[in-house]
Formats: C-alpha cells, sequence, structure tokens
C-alpha cells in the first residue's frame, strides 16, 4: 500500500526551528542533525549562510527517522491558541511559494 504525502503550508512566520533527532541530508549536500533555523527573507530561503530556492532535509534510506518543528502556532485567533512542537516523519522540503506564504512539504 502506497504511503499518503502531506503537504503543509506555513502561512506567517519568517523563521523555523526544526530539530532532526538522527543525521538526515540536505538537497545541497550537507549531513546534519540536532537543531537547524530556516529564515525566509526577500523572497528566499536562508541557511547556513546561504540563499535557496528550494531546500530538502532528507532521512536515511532505512530509517523511520522524524523531525520537529518548534513553535507551531494551533488554534490562530481562538481562545485555545498555543504554540507546540509537531513532529513529522520523512522528508522536509521547503520552497517558496509567494511573498507571504511558504510551503513544506512532508514525504
Amino acid at each position: 500500500m502506497t504511503q499518503p504525502q502531506i503537504t503543509v503550508g506555513i502561512l506567517s512566520g519568517k523563521e523555523i526551528e526544526i530539530s532532526f533527532p538522527v543525521k538526515f541530508s540536505s538537497s545541497v549536500g550537507t549531513e546534519i542533525s540536532g537543531t537547524q533555523k530556516v529564515i525566509y527573507q526577500d523572497g528566499k530561503i536562508h541557511w547556513q549562510g546561504k540563499e535557496y530556492d528550494e531546500l530538502s532535509f532528507i532521512p536515511p534510506q532505512n530509517a523511520h527517522a522524524f523531525f520537529e518543528l518548534k513553535d507551531v502556532t494551533i488554534g490562530i485567533n481562538f481562545h485555545w491558541e498555543r504554540k507546540e512542537v509537531q513532529k513529522f516523519k520523512g522528508e522536509d522540503h521547503h520552497r517558496r511559494k509567494t511573498t507571504n506564504c511558504h510551503q513544506c512539504d512532508f514525504h
């Protein structure tokens, strides 16, 4: 059975803090783990001092690896609005969609 592919749009926020508990590979060839910060500025994705139009973090082939997005606001403008850590399995893909929204694809 094919696993569904989830695409999530991040509607606000200029920075995303991501935690990788195991080694992931970036789409630019860097192995990473631990906490990373991705910044959206001037229509570009900024990570580790460089600019990108798209950026992915890919888990090891045989692992059921996950990553965590820190301080995700849920329930915006509702009485139960709060920030929480959200955990996802698979690949984390960032691409710029418009000037007010960027998109993260979780495969």
